[in-house]
């Protein structure tokens, strides 16, 4: 999956906020406090040449970073956490780890620098592999190439450039699950956040990890927010299914698949997941069987969880997809 083709779909207006099953009401009022950034887009009249045509506002269609986002502030809400934390949270998730065209690698300090491309080659590479070019081309990352290779994007990609963005692309590229911890010491009024990528820091340093995590358990007062639930969700709920499909979340072989899946033209369906183990879907008249199984092969798909993908058709034919997964789960 491509970032480049990937973001320009993501920050279509797509989404219906009745779909989320958030009323008109409530999302004005949290317009209103601050936690929604949120302006009706414009629609220009087809024939401008019609005096009668007027310009249409397409009122709540949402993004797909505004939609997880709801999705957050919606179960957020149903834990009772106030406004005034969520907006502190989504100041939080906004702050921008790079500015396109502002910032520079080179301000950042040199073991802090060595720890974040360590952290980078864990994502990019399977923690069970060795890849000798991308192992040498790390190596050779210096804060100056890492600044010339991103005055090239533009500006368009700065809605990955802050932390919601790159836990976004966390999951979607890499498959990983980072958390959010909202923190708070016992007679304080003062929250505090924190966001962790335990697959990555576990791999860097276990122990240390661990120790750290615990010691904030034991000390304060923590909710834990987990991103990646959110995607499973999105992935198997048949209400946002479509708009997976809509913002291009799977590529034409994965849709193939999922069409054969919905055909039920088949008599079995395997995805492989190396040493994790085999997934087998048969095709069954139990219907609450099948749509897990769909659900199932949809969260796989979705998430980049697989090696490969066989479908045997009824008429013994065959349809293999590939595709190398950078995380391992």
């Amino acid at each position: 999956m491509s970032l480049i083709l990937l973001l320009p779909k993501l920050i279509e207006h797509k989404v219906k906020v009745s779909v989320l099953k958030i009323s008109r009401k409530s999302f004005f009022h949290w317009k209103k406090e601050g936690l929604i950034d949120y302006e009706p887009y414009i629609i220009e009249a087809a024939n401008t040449s019609d005096v009668k045509s007027k310009v249409v506002k397409k009122w709540l269609h949402l993004n797909a970073f505004d939609m997880l986002w709801l999705l957050m502030v919606k179960e957020l809400r149903n834990f009772n956490v106030d406004l005034k934390t969520i907006k502190q949270l989504k100041n939080y998730l906004d702050k921008s780890v790079y500015n396109i065209g502002k910032d520079s690698f080179a301000q950042i300090p040199e073991e802090s620098f060595k720890e974040q491309m360590k952290a980078q080659k864990k994502l990019m590479l399977p923690m069970d592999e060795s890849n000798e070019i991308m192992e040498d081309i790390f190596n050779e990352v210096t804060p100056e190439k890492l600044d010339n290779c991103l005055a090239k994007f533009p500006k368009e990609f700065q809605p990955f450039m802050n932390r919601f963005g790159s836990a976004f692309a966390a999951v979607i590229l890499y498959n990983i699950n980072p958390i959010v911890l909202i923190k708070k010491k016992v007679g304080s009024d003062e929250i505090s956040f924190d966001m962790k990528l335990p697959e990555i820091q576990a791999e860097i340093d276990n122990l240390g990890f661990a120790d750290d995590l615990v010691n904030t358990l034991n000390k304060e007062i923590v909710f834990n927010l987990p991103i990646r639930p959110f995607f499973e969700f999105i992935f198997t709920n048949d209400d946002y299914f479509k708009y997976c499909v809509d913002f291009e979340l799977f590529d034409s072989k994965e849709k193939k698949l999922l069409e054969i899946l919905k055909s039920d033209d088949y008599k079995e369906i395997n995805i492989s997941r190396g040493h994790s183990g085999t997934l087998t879907i048969k095709s069954s008249f139990e219907k609450e069987v099948k749509e897990e199984k769909a659900k199932e092969i949809k969260k796989l798909l979705g998430l980049n969880q697989y090696e490969k993908a066989e479908v045997i058709f009824r008429n013994d034919k065959h349809l293999i997809i590939n595709k190398t997964v950078t995380q391992k789960i």
